[in-house]
């Protein structure tokens, strides 16, 4: 099937590529496990989720709300002081 005006950002590859970083976060709280550092998980949710903003930004969507709070929060807990790139 071909569109008309196709987007110039793959936004389905980078969301599946968050919903596997969430997933591989949220096996990592249900190991059991106190998780008291930064870890490579989280890592890459936080890039899945600068990758996935900046896709939306660059095809002329939004960022929602809740993902831009969610993105805040995490630059905080990585330490880079939760400030809109």
């Amino acid at each position: 099937m071909e569109y008309a005006e196709s987007p110039t950002v793959p936004l389905d590859r980078l969301l599946a590529e968050l919903r596997v970083a969430r997933q591989s976060v949220a096996r990592e709280r249900g190991a059991g496990r106190q998780i008291t550092e930064w870890t490579l998980a989280q890592a890459t949710l936080l890039s899945a989720l600068e990758a996935y903003a900046a896709g939306l930004a660059s095809a002329g969507h939004p960022v929602p709300y809740r993902m831009r709070d969610e993105l805040a929060m995490r630059r905080r807990l990585a330490g880079l002081g939760g400030v809109p790139r």
